[in-house]
């Protein structure tokens, strides 16, 4: 198995563990459109957005600097698993934004939008077949 599939897996158990923990430790009261909203909680709702807009466009502009010695096959896998870790870890930090909206405020309204949000994403970052920076040469026998 892919190490990105591996990756994503543990990740994307991570944030259905944190919905399920969501609902067994705080009762779901519905979908409250009409509450009146905190600061604090208006902050974390758009932190969260603002961070899961960044987990698709960060690692698209992130640009690793090499020396030419050490441009090579290897070291583009690598860069590629770095910018996919990165776009999961703060996908992941979206999660617990939605976490904290639902544990500590009791609002199920902004907190099943950001976990709808970072789920739906996570499930647009799955790892597709092996791109061919990914691919091992064929002339290695790893």
């Amino acid at each position: 198995m892919d190490i990105k599939k591996i990756l994503w897996m543990a990740l994307f158990s991570t944030n259905v563990f944190l919905i399920i923990f969501s609902f067994i430790m705080t009762p779901f009261t519905g979908l409250n459109f009409n509450e009146s909203l905190d600061p604090v909680q208006l902050v974390i709702l758009l932190s969260g957005l603002f961070i899961l807009m960044l987990s698709a466009v960060l690692p698209k502009k992130l640009k690793m600097i090499q020396s030419v010695q050490q441009k090579n096959e290897s070291s583009e896998m690598a860069i590629e698993r770095t910018k996919f870790i990165l776009s999961l870890a703060l996908n992941e930090s979206a999660t617990i934004n939605g976490f904290i909206l639902v544990f500590v405020f009791k609002n199920w309204t902004l907190g099943a939008l950001l976990y709808t949000a970072s789920l739906v994403a996570f499930l647009l970052k799955f790892p597709k077949e092996d791109s061919p920076a990914e691919k091992k040469p064929s002339g290695l026998n790893v």
